[in-house]
């Protein structure tokens, strides 16, 4: 129903018209109103039928996602509990179990997923994109070549700085499970993708938060920004 909000054929060039006449670019609050509606429009500006498809192909693979349970043996594992298993067990034959049974997941959404990125280039070839992924950068705003350039420039800046914090990330896994860092696997680190900072390298925020009232410092910040909060 939000979607088809946005879909009516002749909305779109409207707002398109509007964009370039003098009085709204005058304007810069309505120009940019205008703007965010018209990505609005191009997003979801797309035959009923087929808005109607990609909706429920997004809809049946998140439901899977979201309702998959890890099976290991006879238990279940959500994903919390997978997240658990990861940072606090010791016992590795359990954490290797749980970081493969994430792997479950797999052929239950492969077909849908297939047909969802079917569906996804169909509708921003559409709507005059080469692909989704042209699409989703125009909606986020975003220049595909700064941003390939900044990932680049990033994983330059970073590499360094990595093979450093892997020393110590592997010296706290070792002295955990004790196993020698050549031992470590994926499934003895304590997040499942590798992407959340390990304990080991959190700074203790303890001293600094002792008796701080988080209301009154949320009630400062918002206020420093120009809100009332």
């Amino acid at each position: 129903a939000y979607r088809k909000l946005f879909s009516h054929g002749g909305d779109k060039e409207e707002a398109a018209l509007l964009l370039a006449a003098p009085e709204v670019v005058a304007e810069p609050q309505l120009w940019r109103r205008l703007d965010v509606l018209h990505r609005l429009l191009v997003e979801h500006g797309l035959p009923e039928e087929l808005l109607a498809e990609l909706t429920a192909a997004e809809t049946a693979v998140e439901r899977t996602f979201s309702t998959h349970r890890v099976r290991v043996g006879e238990r279940e594992f959500t994903a919390n509990e997978v997240l658990e298993t990861l940072q606090t067990s010791r016992d590795r034959t359990l954490r290797y179990q749980v970081w493969e049974g994430q792997k479950q997941i797999g052929p239950l959404v492969a077909e849908g997923f297939v047909k969802l990125m079917k569906l996804r280039t169909r509708a921003a070839r559409h709507m005059g994109f080469a692909d989704f992924w042209q699409m989703v950068l125009y909606m986020s705003e975003t220049e595909p070549g700064p941003l390939t350039n900044f990932m680049d420039d990033l994983a330059r800046r970073t590499s360094g700085p990595m093979v450093a914090a892997r020393r110590i990330i592997d010296s706290s896994v070792s002295g955990s499970l004790g196993v020698s860092a050549a031992e470590i696997m994926p499934w003895d680190m304590s997040d499942p993708f590798f992407q959340e900072l390990p304990e080991c390298l959190k700074p203790d925020l303890s001293h600094e938060l002792a008796g701080a009232d988080p209301v009154a410092a949320a009630t400062r910040y918002y206020r420093s920004i120009g809100f009332d909060p």
